[in-house]
């Protein structure tokens, strides 16, 4: 009996023992560091303009980001760097867009001269980066360059098609309005929204037009 007590004792000693090891064992599986977010999505090829290109996507917390010179210049902008400000302008004279490296804030106005108006500051999901000497940009940004209609940037398999010219069909549509609009005189624009509206004052040395005022009055609504 006593023989029989003592190895029971020395069996759940060697459990107790063994406990705290499998546990240390344990511990690297515990706080193991997270999986990379950008490596989640594998790349994906580009097509623009019914051209395949050589340029592929990359994954930055689930948001698909493009190059942007190369695409934004196959869609006839013109890309300007300011290495001072870490800033680009993109523009085609009709339409144009800042981009900040670092700034999930998006802007895109017109470029016609004489004209002002502009959209509501927009995020993305994701501000631009640098990444291998390119800046890239979500995807998403050349559907609001393009008019805001979703189906000019479409998901195909592996593949990421932009095509500026692409209409969503009619009764499946979720586009947003394009909210740059432009009327003639501020008695226009009451009329189209449904109150006065007041002309800002703005120094003597400027002028400004109603057809301006109208504009931006009428972007910001």
């Amino acid at each position: 009996m006593k023989k029989t007590i003592s190895m029971m004792m020395a069996l759940a000693v060697a459990g107790s023992m063994s406990a705290p090891a499998m546990a240390a064992n344990d511990e690297p599986m515990v706080i193991s560091p997270a999986p990379n977010t950008q490596s989640q999505q594998a790349q994906m090829k580009i097509v623009i303009k019914g051209q395949t290109t050589s340029l592929q996507t990359i994954s930055v917390n689930g948001c698909t980001m493009a190059p942007v010179r190369a695409v934004a210049e196959a869609l006839g902008y013109t890309v300007k760097w300011d290495a001072a400000k870490k800033a680009i302008n993109l523009n085609t004279k009709e339409t144009q867009c800042d981009l900040r490296i670092g700034d999930n804030s998006y802007v895109v106005y017109t470029a016609i001269e004489g004209m002002i108006g502009m959209s509501a500051p927009f995020s993305l999901g994701a501000a631009p980066i640098i990444k291998d000497g390119s800046t890239y940009v979500p995807v998403d940004l050349f559907v609001s360059l393009c008019g805001n209609d979703p189906a000019v940037v479409k998901v195909s398999g592996d593949t990421i098609i932009i095509d500026p010219d692409a209409k969503t069909e009619d009764g499946d549509s979720d586009q947003i309005p394009n909210p740059l609009t432009v009327h003639n005189s501020l008695a226009e624009l009451a009329k189209a929204v449904g109150f006065d509206v007041k002309a800002p004052t703005v120094p003597a040395e400027q002028e400004i037009s109603e057809t301006e005022v109208a504009a931006v009055v009428s972007s910001a609504l």
